[in-house]
């Protein structure tokens, strides 16, 4: 009735007496105000529950990153660093036709993050499932 936009009922007393009477149940169908702040709330908990997980992804990854990068500072300190991204830009030009035909301030980012991708591959990273049970049992000491 509350959905009538038509103005079908013109007693909505009188068909809800009348649905009574005759034992009409309701349509499995039907959203009952019950049903729909029940929806709702399991929809608002599942939004929470979406946002931590994707809070918590985000966090990893910049964990991810922050030890990627104390790897390459620890492996190529100060000069070393450079000398590094030259000698991944002199393969990849030998490798890749493509990267030579780069600038060289592109090369030098595309090598960087070769070398970021080689390290991570190289470092042995907890999983994101892992990174959490590891960080749950931190909070509770």
């Amino acid at each position: 009735i509350s959905r009538d936009r038509r103005r079908k009922f013109d007693n909505p007393a009188g068909f809800i007496i009348y649905t009574i009477e005759n034992q009409v149940s309701v349509p499995t169908s039907f959203v009952t105000s019950r049903r729909l702040r029940h929806e709702e709330e399991v929809a608002k908990k599942q939004h929470e529950q979406d946002a931590q997980s994707l809070g918590l992804q985000l966090e990893h990854d910049e964990w991810i990153d922050k030890r990627i990068e104390e790897e390459i500072k620890t492996r190529y300190p100060g000069p070393d660093l450079k000398k590094k991204i030259k000698k991944v830009i002199a393969q990849r030009i030998r490798a890749d036709e493509r990267f030579k035909q780069m600038a060289a301030q592109h090369q030098e980012v595309l090598a960087l993050q070769f070398l970021r991708q080689e390290t991570r591959e190289e470092l042995v990273l907890p999983s994101f499932q892992a990174w959490c049970q590891e960080r749950h049992q931190l909070n509770l000491f």
